[in-house]
């Protein structure tokens, strides 16, 4: 306040010219928000422009971050250009616990990124403050935790995240915040998988066919990209996830042979059991959903004794593969022998059923 009180502005006058920035860039106005920044270079500083807090959606932001939250990418470059200060914004955001970084991510904000990212390097920020903060958006079911490269791709953002990848593209090293092979804390998975999971076509074949994204990874639960598409189906019903299955057969060439069973199981689209079934078969695996199902037809979830488990936890789980940690410590032969009475199966159809090595 001692700053305003130099440039002998009272609170009217303050409350004025945050007013007047607000009309400015809820206009997406370049000339007005020019006249302005003009205006206070005359006046006093853009350091008291960049002071001025607008108060927006409850919280208080500076014109800068507005620019940001409205994706006026035009108005946002000419605050930059005129000086107007990237870390203040950071500060300013921050106090209202929204991350600028993943805020671009989340949304998309592609030619907000190109602006601010050299900026937000030249910091030398390190993963371990990164890595945990808050982001300022609508969107449902997108963490709001993690390396910003991790939060683009839970979006399904593939500007951003091409972005990303080609700014790095002919730099000797990549920031792990920024690595589409990056592994995610809480998963083990990569940006390839995590596009699986969240079912983003676009996304999987722009990774795919653009990037070094390692899809044949596996994440800490022994699921590969297959397993996790066919598992992130089932929490979110899109078309989306059998073009996913699809591609990562006949285009990435995952094996479809591993941990079928699981696999079987797991999927619940008509379409999407029928298409596993026919890769299965061309492999020479005789299997179908039908059959695996009655090799186990009370799968159980492993819990801490003191973890409440419902009914609806099985296989909806992020990670089915716990979920089936006892079958994976008996074969399929002891399991049969648990269910004599139930299963009819010859030799050949028993050995097919086998857990691969």
């Amino acid at each position: 306040m001692g700053c305003w009180q130099s440039c002998n502005r009272d609170s009217r006058s303050v409350a004025g010219d945050a007013t007047k920035i607000l009309q400015a860039i809820n206009l997406g106005s370049t000339k007005r928000l020019s006249a302005l920044l003009n205006y206070f270079k005359s006046v006093s500083t853009i350091e008291i422009f960049d002071s001025v807090l607008i108060k927006h959606e409850n919280i208080m932001i500076n014109a800068l971050g507005l620019c940001l939250l409205q994706n006026r990418f035009e108005l946002f470059r000419l605050l930059i250009e005129n000086n107007c200060s990237p870390v203040l914004m950071e500060e300013i955001l921050s106090k209202e616990n929204i991350s600028v970084m993943h805020t671009i991510c989340i949304e998309g904000y592609v030619e907000i990124l190109k602006i601010y990212f050299p900026y937000y390097l030249q910091t030398n920020r390190s993963q371990s403050e990164n890595s945990y903060s808050f982001a300022f958006t609508q969107k449902e079911n997108i963490p709001v935790k993690g390396l910003p490269i991790h939060v683009a791709a839970h979006a399904g953002q593939v500007g951003i995240v091409a972005y990303i990848y080609e700014y790095f593209s002919e730099l000797a090293t990549i920031p792990s915040d920024f690595d589409v092979n990056s592994r995610e804390e809480t998963s083990g998975e990569n940006c390839a998988l995590i596009a699986c999971r969240e079912g983003h076509y676009n996304l999987v074949k722009y990774l795919h066919e653009n990037t070094n994204a390692n899809f044949e990874a596996l994440n800490d639960f022994k699921e590969n990209a297959i397993m996790i598409a066919v598992a992130g189906m089932r929490k979110k019903t899109s078309y989306s996830y059998i073009d996913i299955v699809e591609y990562l057969v006949e285009k990435v060439k995952l094996d479809i042979k591993y941990m079928f069973e699981e696999l079987l199981i797991m999927a619940s689209s008509p379409i999407l059991i029928k298409y596993i079934e026919d890769r299965l078969h061309e492999e020479g695996i005789p299997s179908s959903k039908e059959s695996v199902e009655k090799l186990n037809p009370n799968p159980k979830r492993i819990t801490k004794p003191d973890e409440e488990t419902s009914p609806l936890d099985i296989f909806f789980t992020n990670s089915f593969v716990q979920d089936l940690e006892l079958l994976k410590k008996r074969s399929i032969i002891s399991t049969i022998s648990m269910y004599p009475e139930s299963i009819d199966l010859d030799k050949q159809i028993i050995e097919s059923l086998l857990l691969p090595e």
